[in-house]
């Protein structure tokens, strides 16, 4: 299973980890771990504190702000 099929392009189509574990028929646990595990094959997904999972967008104008918040926020 690729979990970047379901994370959608863009902080502005973030999708919540319930969206995430109702749509792979997951646990949380899971989900994170197919997270991780994208993130360590290149996959730039995002999160931030107000929660939601979104796939880097580098067409946004604030995409490198979204970067360093992210860094921030981990």
């Amino acid at each position: 299973m690729n979990i970047t099929d379901y994370i959608p392009t863009g902080k502005r189509n973030a999708v919540n980890l319930e969206y995430l574990k109702a749509a792979t028929g997951k646990t949380a646990r899971e989900v994170a771990r197919l997270i991780r595990e994208a993130r360590f094959d290149g996959a730039v997904i995002l999160t931030g504190s107000k929660g939601g999972y979104w796939q880097l967008d580098e067409a946004d104008s604030d995409a490198i702000e979204q970067l360093e918040a992210f860094t921030r926020y981990m």
